[in-house]
């Protein structure tokens, strides 16, 4: 009984750590400061962009339309 709570305990870590583990610190395509960044694709190029420039770079697509 023991082993299967552990082994239920450890499943459920490992799938916490990989959704937290999401973002990557690096320098922001917007802004160009060190930050937690995710990838997007801009005008067909991978780049990192941190949460606030992304919004505002979709605000901008927005107002485009």
């Amino acid at each position: 009984m023991k082993k299967k709570l552990f082994v239920l305990v450890a499943a459920a870590a490992v799938f916490v750590m990989g959704m937290t583990g999401c973002k990557k610190e690096t320098e922001c395509f917007g802004c160009e400061k060190v930050k937690k960044c995710d990838s997007y694709e801009v005008m067909g190029k991978e780049v990192w962009m941190c949460d606030d420039c992304h919004d505002a770079f979709e605000a901008l697509g927005d107002l485009m339309k």
